[in-house]
């Protein structure tokens, strides 16, 4: 007989086999599932890999930003454009990214795992980092900005020549401040005509705002030949032109101002003539109310976070200004009687206001027996160009410009200070301190623009600023994001 106990050839039951075969079934899905599971976790990071590939490279900046390649000179087409996600963000996407795998999973999990389950399961997952990877461009790309009709960005140069590598990063430093955002039309106003290669450069940076290059009016031969026998030789005698030798005039010829040592060359005391009279009713922004002007040294060194041109809108004003007192001009009967010729008065002294919040505003004393004007910096202002384009205005200003052509005895800082401040002074029906100002300081009233021209910030003696735009930008870019990407190359 056998021993039942000990027998390996004992005879096994029917049921013993069926449980015996559970238990193998239990113990293979569950290998099945580990397998499985390791599978859809490897298979997503693959995924995962690949989407931050496609998103683009990961940097240390923290931000989703436009990077434009301006090295290739002849590609004059539309700029080459990526979405890069950056830094943190990056970091965040792939710990989402993780979790929402992870959960993703768990919703799964009574469903035997393939590698098609893992595909939609990183498919859901990816779907949802790239929106929300989207939505943060879209987020960092828009602003809580109104934009507004009729606003026009402007700045003069003589011609192209070397100032096109000047304004190249003039023109970056203010679309990734303000313009990237605004996409307000600029016009360069140049004095000699520009190639349209030169052009198309800075169209590159500029896209997809609207440029334009405008001359300012004829060429100097026509202008020349339009005035008459005596103001040409007051010109020539001005610039040291030998009669003799019918020496031809240029814009490069260096003149002096009667009763003056000052210098300067003919293209510059145009500049003085044309940005004081004539800009104002140029074709090329006459459809425009607001003007933000910038030199072309003037050098933007922070993202703006405040609009300007919000606060002229709403609070209907004639100047917004960087910096007062920026010189001044004083005892000069000649500008007096052209002041009182035109309004009716002069003005004595130009004096400043704060109102309860410390924003700070200049008004003008007004007489007529005395001069003493304290004007305003140059290099930046916004103002309503309908307020100067005014027949009281437009009247003064053709006066103003001198009793000869290409005079510097006066320039634009100066006309905008008085237009600015007579307008003020007729709008509060001819009171001297204003019960509403409209010539306002950026900076004192929450503008804090920070445009950096003669070594300053908004023309503050004591915050000194780079001159060079490559030394701003090399000093600004670990403060300012995305400021490397975007101007960096040029």
């Amino acid at each position: 007989m056998y021993s039942t106990s000990s027998s390996p050839h004992r005879k096994v039951s029917s049921r013993e086999k069926s449980e015996s075969g559970r238990r193998v079934a239990r113990r293979n899905n569950a290998r099945i599932r580990d397998i499985s599971v390791m599978f859809t976790i490897l298979f997503a990071l693959c995924i995962q890999f690949n989407v931050l590939q496609d998103l683009g490279t990961i940097d240390t900046e923290d931000t989703v930003h436009n990077v434009v390649d301006f090295n290739d000179d002849d590609d004059v087409g539309t700029p080459i454009i990526s979405n890069a996600l950056k830094g943190e963000k990056a970091k965040n996407s792939i710990i989402v990214s993780d979790a929402l795998t992870k959960e993703k999973k768990e919703e799964h999990d009574t469903t035997t795992a393939t590698p098609s389950n893992a595909r939609k399961i990183q498919n859901e997952v990816n779907d949802t980092v790239i929106s929300d990877a989207l939505k943060e461009d879209q987020h960092n790309s828009s602003t809580s900005f109104a934009r507004y009709d009729g606003v026009v960005i402007a700045t003069k140069v003589l011609w192209s020549d070397y100032l096109v590598e000047q304004l190249k990063p003039w023109l970056c430093l203010l679309s990734h401040a303000y313009n990237d955002k605004m996409n307000y039309d600029i016009v360069i106003f140049t004095t000699i005509p520009w190639d349209d290669k030169d052009i198309a450069k800075l169209q590159k940076i500029a896209a997809p705002a609207n440029l334009t290059v405008a001359v300012e009016g004829p060429p100097l031969e026509e202008q020349l030949a339009a005035m008459s026998k005596e103001e040409l030789q007051i010109l020539r005698k001005r610039c040291g032109a030998n009669e003799t030798i019918s020496e031809k005039l240029t814009w490069y010829h260096y003149c002096k101002e009667p009763g003056s040592k000052e210098v300067n060359n003919l293209g510059y005391a145009w500049q003085a003539e044309f940005r004081s009279y004539h800009i104002w009713n140029h074709p090329a922004v006459l459809k425009y109310k607001y003007m933000i002007w910038l030199d072309s040294d003037a050098y933007i060194g922070r993202e703006w976070d405040i609009d300007p041109i919000q606060a002229m809108v709403e609070n209907d004003l004639t100047v917004l200004y960087a910096g007062w007192p920026y010189g001044r001009i004083h005892h000069n009967d000649v500008l007096r009687e052209k002041l009182i010729h035109s309004y009716n008065t002069s003005i004595c002294d130009v004096q400043e206001s704060s109102d309860s919040a410390g924003g700070k505003h200049i008004y003008a004393k007004v007489c007529n027996d005395g001069l003493n004007i304290k004007q305003l910096a140059g290099n930046h202002h916004i103002t309503n160009m309908e307020v100067f384009r005014k027949d009281v205005h437009q009247h003064f200003l053709k006066n103003f410009t001198g009793d000869y052509r290409f005079s510097r005895m006066y320039d634009d800082q100066i006309a905008v200070t008085i237009v600015g401040l007579m307008e003020q002074y007729m709008v509060n029906n001819y009171t001297e301190v204003p019960a509403k100002y409209t010539v306002w300081h950026e900076r004192t009233n929450g503008m804090l623009l920070k445009i950096s021209h003669h070594g300053m910030y908004d023309a503050e003696k004591k915050e000194s600023a780079p001159v060079r735009a490559k030394n701003l930008i090399k000093r600004s870019k670990a403060n300012w994001t995305g400021l490397e990407e975007r101007c960096g190359r040029i």
